[in-house]
């Protein structure tokens, strides 16, 4: 069966437990869709507008693309990647590395046992314009 943007796949082992879905394996939550249960998974990744209305909780990496929001608190148990104008409305903890991305809004502040990496691209762009500025002085 080939992968189909309208069908949702429940895989197998999968468990509804009240407000709670538990999967053994990884949660894929497509481009502006709305969830509105907790989540408990080995991995979490959320599409670019994705709305999640629970708590996340996984056991491994976390992936949140742009301008999503999370109402509820985010648990990892690795790496968590949280990409530009993405609001988390609650705590986000994490036992490894964190990435995150230009103007992301923590609502009740973050633990991260790992590295953190905050991005910005504009001084990506200028030490560019540095360089080529260099370059042309030289000749």
């Amino acid at each position: 069966m080939g992968f189909d943007r309208k069908t949702y796949i429940v895989p197998d082992n999968t468990n509804f437990d009240g407000k709670t879905i538990r999967v053994d394996g990884d949660v894929v939550v497509g481009n502006a869709c709305t969830v509105d249960f907790n989540i408990e998974a080995e991995r979490f990744f959320a599409g670019e507008r994705a709305k999640i209305n629970g708590n996340i909780t996984t056991k491994s990496d976390v992936r949140i693309d742009l301008f999503s929001v999370i109402n509820g608190n985010i648990s990892c148990g690795g790496n968590a990647y949280i990409a530009d104008g993405t609001e988390i409305n609650g705590k986000l903890s994490l036992k490894g590395d964190l990435d995150v991305g230009d103007n992301v809004e923590i609502r009740d502040g973050f633990e991260a046992k790992g590295w953190i990496n905050i991005r910005s691209p504009i001084p990506m762009v200028i030490y560019v314009l540095l360089y080529l500025l260099e370059l042309l002085k030289r000749g």
